[in-house]
């Protein structure tokens, strides 16, 4: 077994392991050599693919359960505690003077994995003596490729510009114009405070929004939107809705020309969450200060890595037998189950497929 601590950091949302293959997708090759490091024994290309794309033919409640336990699977976002995510912040006395400006909390879960490799898994003993030991290498994946948004069901790397979408029920006045007057000067820090039509209890189990959310606004009547209208920092309940403080991306605040249009929308882009965002107006810049603000891309730690085999120790004839067979002419050969992963490129009436 692979033992590791799992740390995911970065990014706004549920961000977790791809739930394909959970911590096996930070994976992308995995190599087992000899001890002298003259000979590769298995070549594990593609690895978090291979994994991915095969885990379906062992699929049934228990099995799901049992990598959801040990293997870093997080299939859908949960708004209490998950793997990867502590419970948010209760709402309990917060309001608009005094909101909740606390995000998750993100946990490490430890996780206990068995490699789908035909050398480590398979039913024989590996005479490691004959092998003068066995190293293990393991090439991480890039963020890009390993981590999944759940709030939008997409791998983060697929989260582009064109990855747009607009949480139901977020109208603030729906079928109504949203003109400055809606805005509520919190601080000197040049935040301002909005009450929603969502419901939302304090905690935020119906809340889709996350501190550091970079809001838009789509003007419903136009079909444009302004970008960055405000970074989010803070949310409150009054009467069962849900309010949010936003610090707005501009040096003197003024927000009004942006709310003119009849029905408009706020929303926010799943590339925001997925990438690094620089330029940003943070609750700590003043008024007419310049941007300073940098939010993280999303990454992962792999911590306290262990490899945990069951080693046997045979008769000693039998290992006196095959030392002596390896110094002759034949050798020693094994006979392990290994597996590879092709692609190939194919013409189809749309163009080129890759399979």
């Amino acid at each position: 077994y692979l033992r590791a601590v799992v740390s995911v950091s970065g990014g706004r949302g549920t961000i977790v392991p791809d739930p394909e293959a959970g911590v096996h997708s930070l994976f992308r090759n995995v190599i087992i050599r000899d001890g002298s490091n003259t000979a590769t024994i298995e070549s594990l290309e593609d690895y978090n693919a291979l994994t991915g794309a095969t885990k379906h033919y062992t699929e049934q409640s228990s099995i799901e359960h049992k990598r959801q336990l040990f293997e870093g699977v997080q299939p859908t976002a949960t708004e209490t505690n998950s793997l990867y995510y502590g419970q948010a912040p209760s709402l309990t006395g917060s309001s608009s003077s005094a909101p909740v400006r606390t995000a998750r909390t993100k946990n490490s879960p430890e996780v206990y994995i068995k490699l789908e490799s035909g050398l480590l898994n398979g039913s024989q003993i590996v005479p490691v003596a004959v092998l003068d030991g066995v190293r293990l290498f393991i090439d991480t994946e890039d963020p890009q490729r390993a981590l999944y948004l759940l709030d939008q069901g997409q791998g983060v790397g697929q989260a582009n510009d064109s990855g747009v979408f607009t949480v139901a029920g977020t109208p603030i006045k729906p079928q109504s114009d949203i003109a400055s007057s809606d805005f509520t000067v919190t601080g000197s820090t040049n935040t301002f405070t909005i009450l929603t039509d969502l419901d939302c209890s304090d905690d935020q189990k119906q809340n889709p929004f996350v501190i550091d959310d970079i809001l838009h606004i789509e003007l419903i009547a136009g079909g444009t939107y302004d970008t960055k209208i405000g970074l989010i920092t803070g949310f409150f309940t009054d009467g069962g809705k849900l309010g949010i403080e936003f610090r707005p991306q501009r040096a003197d605040g003024d927000i009004g020309a942006a709310f003119t249009a009849s029905a408009s929308q706020l929303f926010v882009k799943a590339a925001d969450r997925v990438s690094e965002q620089t330029g940003i107006f943070t609750r700590s810049d003043a008024p007419n200060a310049a941007a300073t603000g940098t939010l993280a891309a999303p990454s992962y730690t792999l911590s306290g890595v262990e490899m945990r085999c069951l080693s046997v120790q045979p008769p000693d004839a039998y290992v006196s037998g095959i030392m002596s067979k390896s110094m002759t002419e034949g050798g020693v050969s094994m006979d392990i189950l290994t597996s590879e992963l092709h692609r190939h490129k194919q013409v189809a009436t749309s163009g080129i497929t890759q399979d």
